[in-house]
């Protein structure tokens, strides 16, 4: 059989290209007469978990074709099919990640080299989990539901909500005891979760000494903070004080708690509104007494930084534990109109409780630029803090490097767009939050189309000093669908609000409230199959 290296060698030696210093060199003739697969086209569907390949038509019909794949770029790829044909759909990918593809052409005589690698990004598949059937229904039994939550415990799913019906409002909490074909829930909550009246909000959660706390904020003479664990049975016991009454009350109005485990023990922190005044408040729970102990300093000072007058005010604390460090994130506001985001590290211990800002530390410091923002959200991902919040609409990410030899704050927004990370700089995003799914750090947030507010999400995916931000929602390149083209919602004509994510057994998860306004609407789930 003839050696076409040798033919192309023998024919390529004496020639020279006419104008220029640039020989002819065998590989060069081999690479001509015998071409790897050119102008291949990728299309990623997330909805089938495939990436649809195709190239130009061979120069030989009786050549064959290889696909070789990798999931890091530059590395060896494996040979996943070999085909007659100039296309190829690679199946049963997981989404989230890049591909990288290069072909081979096999000649009778003679392989191709493999060609340059391609790249595709395929976004995640959502399906809808909220009930048995998964329709246009929301998780909610009864009435309309507001602020959900989700957390995980055992490898268990469980979403949190404020269900408001006639008159009242009560704490729902469910387990998700299906699949993502078949989902179902069960109700652990008693009819509804509250202590002295059913007007109970804004709760939060979390897992201590492996079992579920729940803190929220009930109205009666005024707002106070309740706490209750969950004993299994739907049976829940109060942990909020021994008043008659109880809570972890100031005696003032208090609302928004949020819970947090650091160092073996619980912590809470919420909004305590007192002559015009929001500040901050910080409590530890003492497991053995079933007591509380303020940790905002001494007596029941707060944190705000310069907050004498009501001007000066805190809203929306958060607690986040990185590296065994306790950290609080917030709001604040000043006189004047400015809006900054603080930060501050508990660096005293629960007998001498104190609290240093590591967000420039100055009257008007903050880790934000512009002075409209909006609450933020923290969480902790590879020994670094990440935060997100709004400022003017647009969706902002920094990044606090908190063990570095000299600890500073950069932005983790896009490199390449003052635009934040929204999908249309020219509508308004809300209600930003964060979480870690297989490593990666993932934004959700709401952001106004026209007709209301859309769920929004991107993956986090970070090369050497560049920030980049892909959206793997419904509106993911490969997926604009007629159903779905905007976002996450199951009817992208209602509005949604207060979403939030959480990884379990190795699904990721997102929850919102959607409807015609805040005040009617239903609790919606959806889940990446």
């Amino acid at each position: 059989m003839l050696d076409a290296t040798k033919l192309a060698h023998r024919k390529a030696k004496p020639l020279r290209r006419i104008g220029t210093r640039y020989p002819i060199t065998p590989q060069r003739v081999v690479d001509y007469m015998f071409p790897p697969p050119r102008h291949v086209k990728t299309v990623p569907d997330p909805k089938m978990g495939s990436i649809d390949l195709a190239w130009n038509e061979p120069l030989r019909s009786w050549a064959t074709y290889s696909v070789h794949r990798t999931e890091t770029s530059g590395t060896s790829t494996i040979q996943i099919v070999n085909t007659t044909e100039p296309q190829h759909t690679d199946e049963n990918l997981d989404g989230g990640q890049d591909y990288y593809y290069r072909f081979r052409t096999h000649y009778p005589v003679q392989n191709s080299q493999l060609s340059e690698e391609y790249s595709v990004f395929l976004g995640h598949r959502w399906d809808y989990i909220q009930g048995e059937s998964a329709n246009f229904e929301g998780l909610n039994q009864a009435g309309k539901g507001q602020v959900p939550y989700m957390m995980e415990m055992d490898s268990c799913l469980y979403a949190i909500w404020t269900e408001v019906g006639d008159h009242m409002k009560t704490v729902r909490l469910a387990r998700f005891t299906g699949t993502n074909e078949t989902p179902s829930w069960e109700f652990i909550d008693n009819g509804g979760l509250y202590r002295n009246a059913p007007h109970a909000e804004f709760a939060h959660t979390v897992v201590f000494n492996s079992e579920i706390y729940v803190a929220w904020s009930e109205h009666t003479d005024k707002y106070r903070i309740h706490v209750a664990v969950y004993k299994g049975n739907s049976h829940w016991e109060f942990v909020d004080g021994d008043e008659p009454q109880g809570g972890l009350n100031t005696g003032y109005n208090e609302r928004f708690p949020q819970l947090a485990v650091f160092d073996s023990r619980l912590y809470a922190t919420w909004e305590s509104s007192c002559h015009g005044i929001r500040e901050i408040q910080a409590a530890v729970y003492h497991e053995a007494e079933s007591t509380w102990k303020t940790v905002t300093g001494e007596g029941f000072e707060s944190l705000n930084r310069y907050s004498t007058t009501a001007t000066e005010n805190i809203l929306s604390p958060q607690l986040v534990v990185n590296r065994d460090v306790l950290y609080m994130i917030w709001r604040q506001t000043h006189a004047g109109g400015d809006q900054q985001i603080r930060v501050a590290e508990y660096s005293g211990n629960d007998d001498m409780p104190s609290w240093n800002f590591v967000d420039g530390g100055e009257a008007r410091d903050g880790i934000n630029q512009g002075s409209e923002v909006r609450p933020a959200k923290m969480v902790s991902f590879e020994d670094s803090l990440y935060a997100i919040w709004t400022e003017s609409g647009l969706v902002h990410v920094s990044r606090y490097n908190a063990h570095a030899d000299t600890p500073a704050w950069t932005s983790a927004n896009q490199s390449y767009s003052g635009n934040g990370l929204n999908w249309d700089p020219e509508q308004r995003a809300e209600g930003p939050n964060l979480t870690i799914y297989r490593n990666r750090l993932y934004a959700i947030w709401t952001e106004e189309n026209g007709s209301g507010y859309q769920v929004r999400m991107a993956q986090y995916q970070p090369t050497a000093n560049i920030s980049t931000w892909r959206f793997v929602d419904n509106a993911a390149p490969g997926h604009e669908t007629t159903e779905h083209k905007i976002g996450l919602n199951q009817d992208e004509s209602m509005c949604a609000d207060s979403p939030s994510l959480a990884a379990v057994n190795n699904h990721l998860y997102a929850i919102w409230q959607e409807g015609t306004d805040f005040n009617n609407s239903t609790i919606k789930v959806a889940a990446i199959s």
